[in-house]
């Protein structure tokens, strides 16, 4: 299987074995990747949003805010261009 393939049947397993939430789209593909992270579906349960939290975010970046990971695993799967293209950078500090 290709790359794209594998990561395609993740999310539907995600999607079978989570079943019913009450998460919005926008909210439910951040969770899924916290899951495909994580393989943590605790996430379902004790996750919240603030109802302007995906909002504020989107329009930091569209600003060129910084972003800030915790792991330099989480800034490798931002992709650089994209953030280059809203004039952002990508920062992890957590080996300085």
């Amino acid at each position: 299987m290709k790359p794209q393939e594998i990561e395609t049947l993740s999310f539907k397993i995600i999607d079978q074995e989570a079943g019913p939430h009450n998460f919005s789209s926008d909210e439910w593909r951040i969770v899924q990747r916290m899951i495909h992270t994580s393989a943590d579906f605790e996430y379902i349960k004790n996750i919240r949003f603030h109802p302007k939290a995906i909002t504020a975010g989107v329009n930091a970046i569209r600003r060129g805010k910084t972003i800030v990971t915790d792991t330099n695993m989480a800034k490798a799967g931002i992709r650089k261009q994209d953030a280059q293209s809203f004039g952002s950078s990508i920062k992890c500090y957590i080996n300085d």
